[in-house]
């Protein structure tokens, strides 16, 4: 299972040490970072299959994780890259 999360979801194994809603949070933050830089790489499919993926962890975690947490991840993501990039 964890090989699976990590590599078709590009997600960190739980593991024990970790608050569950601290691991469910950091997730969503290294998602919204990738989708972003792949957005601005222009690699829609890599993109869709990022965003999909948030999908994937918001159903998982409805108990911890929202679309407006999902929507300011994103947002956060691409203002860093954005100042990055200036």
């Amino acid at each position: 299972m964890k090989a699976h999360l990590e590599r078709v979801h590009g997600l960190a194994p739980y593991l024990p040490g970790q608050s569950k809603s601290g691991w469910v949070n950091s997730q969503c933050e290294v998602i919204a970072n990738r989708y972003a830089e792949a957005q601005l790489d222009g690699d829609k499919q890599r993109a869709g299959h990022l965003f999909n993926n948030l999908q994937v962890l918001l159903f998982h975690h409805q108990d911890i994780l929202t679309t407006g947490d999902i929507r300011n991840a994103l947002q956060r993501a691409e203002k860093r890259l954005e100042a990055r990039n200036r």
